[in-house]
Parts: C-alpha cells; structure tokens; sequence
C-alpha cells in the first residue's frame, strides 16, 4: 500500500505477517534511514495474543482504533475499547490478546527509529 510521507515522492510501507496479525511499519529507521521514531499499524486477529515481550531502548504509546483489546503490562491487565489509549515505558513487559470478534486495529507510536524487541 502506498501512502504518501512527502509530497514530492511516493512512500512505501512494510508489512511484517505475524501468527497472530499483521504489523505496518509507517515510519521506521528501515524505511527512513535517521528518522528517531517509528509508527506502525498493528492488526491483531480475534481470539489471538502476542508475545509478552519488551523494548529495552524504546517507550511505546497504544492508540487502540477499533475493537477490544486486554492489555497486559507487567502482571496488571486491562481491557482497551476504541478510543483508549495507553503509554508504555522503556523495558517493560507487555503484550496483547484479542477480546472480541473482530480484528484489533491499535496505532502505535515508539520513540526509537529501530525499537528492540525482546520476547519474554
């Protein structure tokens, strides 16, 4: 999908095919060689998790667009709806499981251009 990031030329997207949805790098330091952020969409199939994992060099900031989504950060869950939000600080463990019938479509914002990921 092409979405444009500058005027004057056409921006590409990467799509990373998960077990359980897909993630879209919008902004990534792959993509935008010295860009000190990344922004991706992230569609999370019904009745799936990811991985508890952590980003050791990076915050990250959920905007959840559509469906309903627990949250868990270190040992405390939470249910996310459209609309909720939720900021994310470095190193800590989290991940996402699927609550509802329909895809999870969350924004996602990292204040790395190349975030660690480190599964748990």
């Amino acid at each position: 999908m092409s979405k444009v990031f500058n005027p004057t030329e056409p921006y590409e997207s990467k799509q990373n095919e998960q077990p359980w949805g897909t993630i879209e790098w919008m902004v990534h330091e792959s993509l935008t060689p010295g860009v000190n952020m990344s922004v991706a969409l992230m569609n999370l199939l019904p009745d799936k998790t990811s991985p508890l994992h952590r980003h050791p060099n990076s915050n990250e900031f959920c905007y959840l667009l559509e469906g309903q989504v627990e949250i868990t950060i270190d040992q405390h869950k939470q249910v996310l709806s459209a609309g909720d939000s939720v900021l994310i600080p470095i190193g800590t463990a989290h991940g996402f499981k699927n609550m509802g019938t329909q895809t999870g479509k969350m924004f996602l914002s990292y204040s790395e251009g190349r975030r660690i990921f480190q599964e748990i």
